[in-house]
């Protein structure tokens, strides 16, 4: 398996790349200080200013088995969201996996999961993961049916597992493998992959 490395991937209306703390702008702070974008998100109880998110960005990029992703659009190059890949574990071939769209006007269009399916493909095709696994809070439906569309299968819940809106929460643990794709004839063969 490889280390996550440089990613930079382009799709039909999206690049993905690693995020450089120069990306970091006060609108990407903001966004992380909106009670409604990071309701589901670690940082939920914090306030980001511009240098905390470089500090984040940094730090991400100093880690071989973690990456910070930005979403940005192809046409006029805004950043609207980031995905994560986290707990790279290349003795198991697994990572945790991890979205947000950040710019609530690109919410609901699909973005997400055109992100998502390349990002998947990458670490199936590129870095030889076998597993790629993600948690999902049971009250966010955009992210429940987001990991569903792109073909994650629930396989565990964890009970009272979070506090949203100060209540304990229960989560769901998703994940895909790589033959999951290779069936639905999404990825080739794995005599090609690597």
């Amino acid at each position: 398996m490889k280390k996550t490395g440089t990613i930079n991937l382009k799709t039909a209306r999206l690049i993905l790349r690693n995020l450089r703390p120069k990306d970091v702008s006060r609108d990407y702070a903001d966004w992380l200080n909106d009670p409604e974008i990071n309701k589901y998100l670690g940082c939920a109880d914090t306030v980001q200013t511009i240098e905390t998110c470089r500090e984040y960005v940094r730090a991400h990029q100093k880690c071989g088995n973690a990456a910070l992703v930005g979403i940005f659009l192809k046409k006029g190059g805004m950043h609207i969201g980031n995905l994560t890949l986290s707990a790279v574990d290349p003795r198991n071939k697994t990572a945790s996996i991890g979205i947000s769209i950040g710019r609530k006007e690109y919410a609901g269009k699909g973005l997400a999961r055109e992100a998502l399916d390349a990002v998947v493909r990458y670490c199936f095709n590129r870095l030889g993961l076998h597993r790629l696994w993600a948690g999902v809070h049971v009250s966010n439906s955009r992210s429940l049916n987001l990991f569903i569309k792109c073909g994650f299968k629930k396989e565990g819940l964890l009970r009272e597992a979070v506090v949203i809106d100060g209540k304990f929460e229960d989560g769901y643990i998703f994940s895909i493998l790589e033959k999951d794709l290779v069936k639905k004839r999404l990825l080739p063969g794995k005599e090609r992959c690597f």
